[in-house]
């Protein structure tokens, strides 16, 4: 790859130690139409062969295709450009100071040197914007020799013999390339246009993308044609400082504690008036006991129903003191009419024919009032919850992969419960068959992580997109791995990888970036962990007992905020594995085996025992969740079946 000497600075950075080389028409983007008006181009290319002789490029000759500084519109789609009605300044760099030789090869070209690339500053490049029908122009400008740079519907055109220069031969539209996104020319990154918003005598720069991309006030504000459109200037003088400080924090993915009333309330009211969904789901997020009143009065105040309904629920499920903290009535009225969350478990079953249809093949709920577990719903025929991947999301159950026979048969098909309806429906299973795979629903879609194929642990992993139906992969696991423990806190995704010589690995998924990034290690023996449940920012990862003693478990708490791993004191019973069946409802743990079922208050960094119930009737491993059930349901009590 070109070097760049060393020293050179453009738009007061250092320049990078290497040149992209120039890409064929296979990878160059879908681009719109090109410009239908060539009169344009021919003025600029006249403009610049009247430019003095000193000013233009003193680079090799070319050997083909136009002249030096001519603007050739070779669409990359073959088609009209039609130009964007919201021009964005983007610089194209290339001249007499450009970075050194594209050798043969990485251009297409013969060898043919590029010039080096001078120092320029973002005031000389706003100095020699032209905008012409949503057309950005960048000229010659002393001894620089700026590209002519299409802006059409997203796209960014680059024009031939002058974004490359790649001598010898002619090479046509390869020179060509359109950029969705923000453009890049010779790997150097492009400032991006700032917006100062005013908040009463507070001033604040942003980036004019990012408010657009995700406040809805923006947005519209910036297609509206009006004035404050058309300057780089805003003021908001309905909201606070420190709102709209908080509103870009979370924008710019940062986390900020909001522990104050007044924080939140300020949130909440940016939320609403900059329409800023991204804001909406952090404070959702953000739902604790502590706040979840407060949160619920603000958003049915401020008209943010996703917040308002998730702190609905959140109250629903905690204790009943929390709802004598609701100031409004309508919020109270709210709150009671909703159903609270079932603690729903399935234990190990595979396909049967209806011929040997087994009774115990059902999900049961535990009814806590009269302390029984009841029955919910008979298992389809085809179904296996052994070694299968069971998770909820948006108030369904979903069972993936599960085996049939001796030779783990993968069950080809998935299902999905709907407790409104009572009904089970069918839909497609991943693209890898796997079993043993975790299931987790997230951001509105189900991710199945790792699992085994043919006894053989996979690092792959797959997404659901219910909507869609459909399944695609994501980024893989950093190691292969079957039956992990994953979680959720704060709206992330966590998954529990184990290392050799007794590693704990936490990694986590992120969305936007496609990539599990690694969050913490923990090296303690017997590091063999079979649950891990979330709370607020802290990880609780469960695992055996000191020399494999499984009638004890030792949990570990994770801090997210701090990154610290704390040891819970005391010891927990996990007979017939209890413990490893947690399950988190507000500020309290559920767990179960065949003798009791156990809840534990979170309080103070340790989990404090609340309460015995009823233990699960069946025999076998056990799969629990939380479900909704509808108002007035009461199924038969669940038959007890003889252990084997």
């Amino acid at each position: 790859m070109a070097k760049l000497r060393r020293g050179t600075r453009v738009l007061g950075r250092r320049a990078p130690s290497s040149v992209p080389a120039c890409r064929g028409p296979r990878e160059r983007l879908a681009g719109p139409p090109a410009l239908a008006d060539p009169a344009a181009f021919a003025s600029a290319s006249r403009a610049q062969r009247r430019a003095p002789s000193r000013q233009r490029s003193r680079g090799p000759a070319r050997l083909g295709g136009p002249p030096r500084g001519a603007l050739t519109p070779v669409p990359a789609s073959g088609r009209e450009l039609r130009p964007t009605a919201h021009p964005t300044a983007v610089l194209g760099i290339n001249g007499p100071d450009a970075p050194r030789s594209y050798r043969e090869g990485q251009g297409g070209g013969s060898g043919r040197e590029l010039p080096r690339v001078r120092e320029l500053t973002q005031s000389s490049i706003r100095q020699q914007a032209l905008r012409v029908q949503g057309l950005c122009l960048l000229h010659q400008t002393g001894d620089s020799y700026l590209a002519l740079t299409i802006f059409s519907q997203g796209d960014i055109y680059i024009p031939q013999g002058i974004f490359c220069r790649c001598g010898g031969a002619r090479v046509g539209s390869r020179c060509i390339r359109a950029f969705r996104g923000r453009l890049r020319p010779l790997g150097l990154a492009m400032p991006e246009a700032l917006v100062q918003v005013w908040v009463g005598t507070h001033l604040f720069k942003a980036e004019r993308a990012l408010l657009v991309e995700h406040c809805g006030f923006f947005r519209g504000l910036f297609r509206s044609g009006m004035r404050e459109a058309r300057t780089a200037e805003v003021r908001l003088g309905v909201l606070r400082p420190e709102g709209f400080y908080i509103t870009l924090q979370v924008l710019r993915g940062e986390r900020p504690a909001l522990a104050a009333a007044d924080e939140l309330l300020q949130a909440v009211e940016c939320a609403a008036f900059l329409q800023a969904p991204a804001l909406a789901r952090f404070l959702q997020h953000s739902l604790t006991s502590d706040n979840c009143a407060l949160l619920c009065d603000a958003a049915a105040t401020f008209g943010l129903h996703d917040v308002f309904h998730s702190a609905a629920l959140f109250i629903r499920d905690g204790a009943r003191e929390l709802a004598a903290l609701l100031a409004l009535p309508e919020t109270r009225a709210y709150v009671a009419a909703l159903r609270p969350s079932s603690y729903v478990a399935v234990s190990t079953h595979a396909p049967t024919p209806g011929f040997l249809e087994d009774a115990s093949r059902t999900i049961c709920y535990l009814d806590e009032e009269a302390n029984r577990w009841r029955t919910l719903a008979a298992l389809p025929l085809e179904a296996s919850t052994l070694l299968a991947g069971v998770a909820t999301l948006g108030n369904k159950l979903y069972i993936v992969g599960g085996v049939r026979g001796a030779n783990k048969e993968v069950v080809e098909l998935g299902f999905c419960y709907d407790p409104d309806g009572g009904t089970w429906r069918e839909f497609p299973s991943p693209h890898q068959p796997r079993y043993d795979t975790a299931l987790a629903g997230f951001d509105d879609h189900l991710y199945a992580i790792g699992g085994e194929f043919q006894r053989t642990a996979m690092s792959s992993v797959e997404r659901y997109d219910p909507a869609a139906g459909c399944w695609s992969f994501v980024a893989d696991l950093p190691q292969p791995a079957a039956g992990v423990p994953c979680a959720q806190a704060r709206g992330r995704l966590f998954v529990c990888l184990w290392r050799p010589a007794d590693t704990t690995a936490v990694v986590e998924y992120s969305v936007r970036a496609d990539d599990w990034l690694p969050v913490a290690d923990l090296r303690r023996p017997q590091s063999y962990g079979h649950c891990m449940v979330a709370h607020r920012d802290c990880l609780y990862v469960v695992r055996n007992g000191p020399k494999d003693d499984f009638l004890h478990c030792a949990i570990d708490c994770l801090n997210l905020a701090t990154g610290q791993w704390t040891a819970l004191p005391g010891q927990f019973v996990n007979s017939k594995g209890a413990l490893f069946t947690a399950v988190v409802r507000g500020d309290t743990v559920y767990t179960v085996n065949r003798v009791f079922t156990l809840l534990y208050a979170i309080e103070g960094g340790t989990w404090r025992l609340l309460r015995e119930r009823a233990g699960f009737p069946r025999p076998g491993s056990l799969q629990t969740f939380l479900l909704r059930l509808p108002s007035g349901t009461r199924g038969p009590v669940a038959s007890t079946t003889p252990e084997l």
